[in-house]
């Protein structure tokens, strides 16, 4: 199975069935050679995403899915179904995140990623967004809360300690450009001399975790949310 001819596929589909603007593929996918995850973002024409266009794509999730068996779909980085060699995250987004600029760090992103692909259509993201301390430890705090919550079981620790870790070093340098995954430990160390990294921090970005890692990022997490509102 060759990946980029099934995006390519996928994408024509989607782009078919779906009233899109843009379908972009953003991430580590773009530069690296060795991926198992692969991010896509569906830009729509309407104003809202469209519940008719949601089902639609969740019918072409299930047709890939019986024609490719070592794929699987999933909504914006929620759990796929099953255990897989690739995992597909479709992002959707509207008119009104746009016109409204939600999610300013997500959008940040997207406008400065200099790897981002487009897949079909026309790039919509032309903005030119800073982000105040203020929102990055609003946003900082939302993420934290949201990852500990798959924390409880031992069976999605791992990959939440990960998510919380990787998004805080990201969030610290929103306004840093879009620095490759592997460029965030010394940016950050560079930057943020004060703050003091796990001990693991190189194996937790590699997904090499060990039972201390999760107290670890807490603190780190935490260290990082009361610099920014001191």
């Amino acid at each position: 199975m060759d990946v980029n001819e099934l995006l390519n596929a996928f994408s024509k589909t989607c782009s078919k069935k779906l009233n899109l603007q843009c379908i972009m593929q953003f991430g580590s996918s773009t530069y690296s050679k060795e991926f198992n995850d692969i991010d896509l973002v569906f830009f729509s024409e309407d104003k809202v995403f469209s519940a008719k266009d949601y089902i639609k794509l969740f019918s072409i999730f299930a047709e890939f899915e019986e024609k490719y068996p070592k794929i699987a779909f999933d909504i914006a980085g929620g759990k796929g179904r099953r255990k897989t060699a690739y995992s597909i995250s479709v992002i959707p987004l509207q008119q009104l995140d746009l016109d409204l600029k939600i999610d300013p760090f997500f959008l940040k992103n997207l406008s400065e990623d200099e790897h981002k692909k487009i897949l079909f259509g026309i790039d919509p993201t032309n903005l030119k967004v800073k982000l105040s301390k203020a929102q990055i430890a609003e946003r900082l705090s939302l993420e934290r809360n949201h990852n500990l919550r798959a924390c409880v079981s031992e069976e999605t620790r791992n990959e939440s300690v990960y998510t919380l870790f990787k998004t805080t070093l990201r969030l610290m340098l929103a306004n840093k450009g879009v620095p490759e995954k592997g460029e965030l430990l010394s940016l950050f160390a560079k930057e943020y001399m004060n703050i003091s990294l796990p001990e693991n921090a190189a194996n937790i970005l590699k997904k090499k975790m060990s039972v201390s890692d999760f107290e670890g990022v807490l603190n780190f997490s935490e260290e990082c949310i009361l610099f920014l509102v001191k």
